[in-house]
């Protein structure tokens, strides 16, 4: 539960930042008739904008729900480590932290990183043989068939 409302916060706060950027930029080429105060004065106090900040919050709150999945492959993450570590560089991801029985790998790429908002770290645990894989959907479904491909061999 801590680690979803984490994401949720997280996700809250870009969301925040956009915004107010937007505003800036708004407000500093002259676009807004109001002007930025007025912009978030009606942002808070008009109805269509009392129901663009709920849409906002609920759509941070389902984000991590969304967003972020777990599976499992078979396997021991101590026998098969350096398979997986194989696998994981194959598919451009370098191993930033690891404790006994886990592994947290990151993009090695920027562009990705920044790309899928930061949000690109795949945790692998060990889980009485077999390794759950967690992180954003679409890289756990890919991170799953490389290993397997990779745990095969």
């Amino acid at each position: 539960m801590k680690l979803y409302l984490t994401r949720a916060l997280h996700y809250l706060l870009k969301i925040a930042v956009i915004i107010t950027l937007v505003f800036i930029a708004l407000d500093l080429t002259h676009t807004l008739d109001t002007g930025g105060q007025g912009m978030f004065h009606a942002l808070l106090h008009t109805r269509r904008g009392l129901i663009l900040l709920a849409a906002i919050v609920l759509l941070g709150a389902m984000y991590p729900r969304w967003s972020f999945g777990t599976t499992d492959v078979v396997g021991d993450m101590d026998a098969d480590r350096q398979k997986i570590l194989g696998a994981m560089a194959d598919y451009n991801y370098v191993l930033k932290r690891e404790r006994p029985g886990e592994m947290i790998f990151r993009n090695r790429s920027a562009l990705r990183r920044l790309l899928s908002q930061c949000d690109d770290a795949i945790t692998l645990t060990a889980d009485g043989g077999r390794i759950a894989i967690e992180g954003m959907k679409k890289d756990v479904a890919r991170v799953q068939l490389r290993l397997l491909t990779f745990l095969e061999k």
